[in-house]
């Protein structure tokens, strides 16, 4: 009697999965076509902004939006001019995404210049569930991956259409989104939230006035838009969309404000730069290449942020955890020193580390030339922290040190030079070929008072170890502040961070 009953729960339980997995499906294939449905009012579109850092302008962005049969092709543009070191870079950055009817991604491809260096291009086609992505320093430099995609993700630019299409823009609302940024790496989840609308007066034309040559606004426009609050991918994002999936205003937490105006005031006032830093001094962060020393030793740092009511946002991002804990408005950073633990022998097999692991299109770990050097100086040595401080000693004595080098880590290898990018990516790919968990960290270095822009990598040794192999030290100290992980610290990411977290070191007398 006792099977029979054993037998009956069983299957009472597998046809209770069953149903439940059809009413999901049935759940998930309407979503789907009530995205379809309403994805058919997407027009065209363009829009025009000013791109502000620290209520400055500093660029422009374009949008724009057209549509066919097959899906949406959206055209997004920034020109901005920043300080980096002691000069203004321009950079322009430029993505092309087309999304299905359902407004999934379909394919991308993007280029960033500027920067002193040649473009980096990227590009990715969705197929069968499996993105295959690209990125090219250049075309001799060019590194592949192939990783699964979730059903249904999108770019990170393309957030705001898929939420004011998608039926539920209404306060309140939450969505969990599966993105892909091009530049950026593997997918994440946006943890996307609606708030409520509010009425904007946008400026949508402009007059030219004679006796100034000054263009001026001429007429304005009342635009509904909805608060979209975006976390979970590094730095939140607060976004007001209007009804047809058009930004009115953003504010990223990582310092940059985009404003909708017309194309005619937003050219008048940016005037793209480069050169000597000069009025924008105050902006400017140097570049720790310009360094000739290891940064002043620390074991602990304090740091007061200027995050504000941001600071419950930036929970889980790269700025918490990993040896830097965020409380509040404050960040107590404290890094490993002494003898490095490591309980695992390599190759570590554990799955959960498996992005850490994988090769992708930044970290060409299965490259035949990387794989053979890393074996070369790991020479069959399987403890971790051994390993780890060979290949940190490795790259830092055998990679010479050149701030305006190659950011590619193959095109490094072979003529022994390159960036502090490059070192870290190159020391991410050597520990990741012999299977030791890394990935790349972005920030800033703090020395003599001032903070610099640098990158470095994280090494896992019974927890995450900063190593930076352009000074060669493991671990690096907590003078070290992590913005970014998984992705080289660009200017253009790390720069406005730096810039709008304003961070102010506390002396022993302020943290009692």
């Amino acid at each position: 009697m006792s099977r029979w009953w054993l037998a009956a729960a069983v299957m009472l339980a597998w046809f209770g999965a069953l149903g439940w997995l059809v009413a999901r499906e049935r759940a998930a294939g309407g979503e789907a076509r009530e995205l379809a449905a309403n994805a058919r009012r997407v027009g065209p579109a363009s829009a025009y902004y000013a791109v502000e850092v620290g209520g400055r302008q500093v660029g422009l962005a374009t949008s724009t939006a057209d549509t066919s049969p097959q899906g949406v092709r959206l055209a997004i543009r920034y020109d901005v001019s920043l300080p980096v070191g002691d000069s203004i870079v321009r950079m322009l950055l430029g993505e092309r995404v087309y999304l299905t009817r359902e407004l999934a991604l379909q394919s991308f491809s993007t280029a960033l210049r500027g920067g002193g260096g040649g473009a980096l291009t990227s590009s990715g086609d969705v197929r069968y569930g499996l993105l295959d992505w690209t990125v090219a320093e250049s075309r001799a430099d060019t590194s592949a991956a192939r990783f699964a995609l979730p059903h249904g993700a999108v770019s990170r630019s393309s957030i705001p259409l898929r939420v004011a299409f998608s039926g539920r823009m209404e306060p309140g609302t939450r969505l969990d989104l599966p993105v892909i940024d091009p530049l950026g790496g593997r997918p994440w989840t946006a943890d996307v939230r609606v708030g409520g609308d509010s009425l904007f007066a946008v400026a949508d034309s402009a007059a030219l006035d004679s006796a100034t040559r000054r263009w001026s606004v001429a007429h304005q426009d009342t635009v509904r838009a909805w608060r979209i609050e975006v976390a979970g991918g590094g730095a939140p994002a607060t976004l007001w969309v209007d009804a047809q999936g058009q930004l009115v205003e953003a504010a990223t937490a990582d310092g940059f404000a985009l404003y909708r105006r017309p194309f005619d005031l937003v050219t008048q006032a940016y005037q793209p730069r480069t050169g000597a830093v000069a009025d924008s001094a105050a902006l400017a962060v140097p570049v720790a290449g310009a360094l000739d020393h290891v940064p002043a030793r620390a074991d602990h740092l304090t740091l007061l942020l200027g995050l504000g009511d941001d600071a419950d946002r930036w929970s889980g991002s790269a700025l918490d955890g990993a040896g830097q804990a965020l409380r509040g408005d404050t960040l107590a950073i404290s890094r490993a020193g002494g003898r490095l633990a490591s309980a695992y022998l390599l190759p570590n097999a554990d799955t959960a580390f498996a992005p850490a692991l994988s090769p992708d299109a930044l970290v060409p770990s299965r490259d035949p030339a990387v794989l053979s050097q890393a074996r070369r100086i790991a020479g069959g040595e399987r403890r971790p922290r051994v390993v780890a401080s060979l290949l940190t000693a490795w790259v830092a004595r055998s990679v010479a040190r050149d701030p305006r080098g190659s950011t590619d880590p193959i095109r490094a290898l072979a003529v022994r030079r390159g960036d502090a990018s490059a070192h870290a990516t190159l020391l991410v790919a050597f520990a990741r070929g012999l299977g030791l968990p890394a990935r790349l960290a972005g920030g800033a270095v703090y020395d003599r008072g001032r903070w610099w822009y640098h990158s470095w990598a994280e090494l896992w040794l019974d927890g995450w170890v900063p190593a930076d192999p352009w000074f060669g030290t493991l671990p690096a100290e907590a003078s070290y502040l992590r913005l970014v992980t998984d992705a080289p610290g660009r200017p253009f990411q790390v720069i406005p961070l730096l810039q709008r977290l304003a961070p102010r070191v506390l002396s022993s007398a302020e943290t009692r």
